[in-house]
């Protein structure tokens, strides 16, 4: 009986052991595709292992399955589509994964060669041959898909280093546009701005158009060198005239040989398909490389688009994969595609990696880098997803984009997590990217990622959208109206956020623990953290927001337009620039036990918090900790009415148990509570030293005799705990 016994437990191991057993391919550059895929013999492309992983699905194999990357860069002619016939079902997992210790390289680009001389280091070479392979991809996936022809160069790179476009000398518009069609599509120059290059139909005008928190780049149409004027291809955001940027140039002239002048730097003529590359006047350029793609990779379930209902694919894993080497997908403002201001667009193919149709997936521990537009896209029904650990730095665009429906009842992008990223140097051709920008999704956590070093806003999230049934606004071709039910012309009338609630789908996420430095590096009217125009329920906490030198730079934390309902607790603010303002809200959102401090406003400056406009009755102000070093600086900014609404004040709020304290005017808030006081309000709040331990270190500890603990001020947090984590738990 005792063997009988211990031969059916090592049946019963021997069994499960068979039954979780992975099954594994690998893929070298090296290897060959008449290989069986082992480790001995391994393929040498993605798109042969997926074949066999089909085939070993058809053949009844429902169990997981490995695919292993050796060390290497692996060139894709063609996206990477993986569908529901890749995975074996809903408890089966399919992972790309690097082998141990080396490091894979997906990229979309194909060298270059074939250079002839045209004199004073100027080289040309012949691309007919890779437009042909691009025009020849299917069909780009998305309803916001561009329709522009893939018959234009939009980068370029040396070995894996994206190399700059030539432009012109930066200059500003001289005059302002009106906001029509016409004014969207017209550019007033100075003289001598704009020379008489004989190709300038195949420049681009780079330009920061009339609002500041936007970028675009257009294709121009035609030039009146006598009246100092040019029309473009197609429409900008916003009116091509002057902005409040008076430290640079707002627009260059980029992509003519004209100007091509500095080493490294490139054009390319669409017409004759040749690119030329400033380089040595004696060797021909080496290593360059031109993309044939904007998305590597594509995990796509069955989309429904205008139905309720899709199946997404389930249970693919990507870890240790470095992608890199896209192309920027060709698109401007004027469309209705764009999300909030056109930071980005929808539902379109403009990410290395993208999630269109999916649940239960990973990504780690990945790198997304050197690329011409976003890193990755989580697309429409999106669920489940961990993004943990990866790298996303030098691209064109966003670094993580979640992008759900556009507004309407099918609300299916959201629980996702988003951890332990570094997210930095992006938006490099599109200065308007944020970090992580989640649109129309939501009950998603961001949180311990460190955000750094961006032209733009930290992170975004956002719901914002123009309720214009025409789909001429903003975001407004995403509009559901079907799903709504409710006359379209009755939003433009005026409906409440409380009324128009249920169809923002953005609620409900948690902004945690993320470290966020050195944003709002070029652009204006931006934030560390930005939230507008979407549903109830976001908590922004626990965050460190510092060392933002942007001029323009707007407040650290922002509830904008249209955004209620956010809880913003226990954020650090330190150190920005720009305006130097803490936190605006717009509306009934509350903000408890932050610490803002030291604020060192270069521009004009409204106060410690702001109200612009807005209805901000019902909010929660209180155990927030302001503290400044500066004489003369406003406690709370109180702005104008707007439409029906009368202005709002301090006293609309439910403000409280508030500690304040200026270094250099030990009285800067005595005035203020007392005043406040009449009002009812700020009943317990104090003017006094709230005594952290050593604000030169970034020690935000309290001693212990601080009188915020007699507010009920919660201590703030160590910032070692913040940003991304280490193996250890730490910073």
């Amino acid at each position: 009986m005792f063997w009988k016994g211990l031969f059916l437990v090592a049946g019963a191991f021997l069994l499960t052991t068979s039954m979780t057993e992975a099954k594994e391919f690998f893929v070298s550059p090296t290897g060959d595709d008449e290989n069986p895929g082992t480790e001995e013999r391994p393929f040498a492309t993605l798109h042969k292992a997926q074949q066999e992983v089909k085939s070993l699905r058809e053949g009844g194999w429902d169990r997981d399955v490995r695919v292993i990357l050796r060390e290497g860069t692996y060139r894709l002619e063609s996206p990477l589509v993986l569908g529901l016939e890749d995975t074996g079902g809903e408890k089966q997992t399919l992972t790309y994964a690097a082998y141990e210790g080396e490091r894979p390289v997906l990229s979309g680009t194909v060298p270059v060669g074939d250079w002839e001389h045209v004199g004073d280091g100027v080289w040309v070479t012949d691309l007919s041959w890779a437009i042909l392979q691009r025009q020849d991809q299917p069909a780009a996936t998305g309803m916001g898909s561009s329709s522009q022809p893939l018959s234009r160069i939009l980068s370029v790179y040396r070995n894996e280093t994206r190399l700059p476009r030539a432009k012109g000398e930066g200059f500003s518009p001289t005059a302002k546009e009106p906001r029509t069609q016409e004014g969207r599509m017209r550019l007033s120059f100075p003289e001598k701005a704009v020379g008489d290059w004989k190709d300038l139909q195949e420049a681009e005008l780079s330009i920061v158009p009339s609002h500041f928190w936007i970028h675009n780049l257009l294709p121009i149409d035609s030039v009146d060198l006598e009246n100092h004027n040019l029309r473009t291809q197609v429409m900008g955001t916003y009116p091509l005239g002057k902005n409040a940027m008076s430290d640079r140039p707002a627009c260059w002239i980029e992509n003519s040989l004209g100007v091509l002048d500095e080493r490294n730097e490139w054009v390319f003529h669409t017409e004759e398909k040749k690119l030329y590359l400033q380089g040595e006047e004696d060797s021909p350029p080496e290593d360059v490389y031109i993309p044939l793609l904007t998305e590597l990779v594509r995990l796509e379930g069955q989309i429904d688009e205008k139905g309720p209902h899709d199946q997404p694919v389930r249970g693919i894993i990507f870890e240790g994969i470095t992608f890199t080497g896209g192309d920027r997908l060709p698109w401007a403002g004027g469309t209705g595609w764009g999300l909030q201001h056109d930071w980005e667009r929808f539902d379109s193919p403009t990410a290395l990696l993208r999630l269109r149709g999916a649940e239960d997936c990973e990504i780690r521990n990945c790198s997304f880098e050197n690329s011409g537009h976003t890193g990755l896209r989580l697309d429409l029904h999106c669920q489940n997803i961990l993004v943990k650990g990866n790298q996303f730095h030098h691209l064109g665009g966003v670094g993580i984009l979640l992008c759900g429906y556009g507004p309407g009842t099918k609300d299916v992008n959201k629980g996702n997590r988003i951890e332990d990223n570094e997210i930095h140097h992006i938006g490099e051709l599109y200065w308007a990217s944020p970090g992580v920008f989640v649109w129309q999704s939501g009950e998603n956590q961001i949180t311990h990622n460190t955000i750094h070093h961006t032209p733009y806003t930290g992170l975004v999230v956002s719901g914002r959208i123009q309720w214009d049934p025409k789909g001429i606004g903003e975001c407004s071709r995403t509009v559901r109206w079907k799903e709504i039910g409710i006359d379209p012309n009755s939003f433009s009338k005026g409906l409440s956020w409380a009324e128009r609630e249920r169809f923002l789908h953005g609620r409900k996420n948690l902004i945690f623990r993320n470290e966020i430095h050195h944003a709002m590096e070029v652009t204006g009217d931006g934030n560390c953290v930005y939230i507008s125009g979407t549903g109830g329920g976001n908590v922004v906490r626990e965050n460190y927001c510092h060392h933002c030198q942007g001029n323009y730079m707007n407040a650290v934390l922002r509830c904008d337009d249209d955004q209620h309902q956010t809880l913003m607790e226990g954020n650090i603010l330190f150190q920005t620039q720009g305006h130097g303002e803490g936190i605006i809200s717009k509306g009934d959102n509350d903000l408890v036990n932050n610490f803002i401090i030291d604020l060192q406003p270069t521009a004009k400056h409204r106060g410690y918090i702001v109200f612009p406009y807005g209805d901000v009755s019902g909010s929660l102000i209180e155990r927030n900790v302001f503290y400044s070093t500066r004489k003369g600086q406003l406690l709370y900014g109180e702005g104008h009415a707007k439409g029906a609404l009368e202005a709002p004040r301090l006293h609309h709020t439910e403000a409280n148990c508030n500690l304040y304290f200026c270094t250099e005017d030990p009285a800067w808030a005595e005035k203020h509570i007392q005043e406040e006081r009449k009002h009812g309000i700020e009943k317990h709040s104090l003017s006094a030293d709230p005594l952290f331990v050593d604000l030169e270190e970034e020690d935000f500890s309290l001693s212990p005799d601080s009188p915020a603990f007699k507010l009920g001020i919660q201590a703030p947090i160590d910032i070692k705990d913040v940003g991304v984590r280490s193996h250890d738990g730490g910073r």
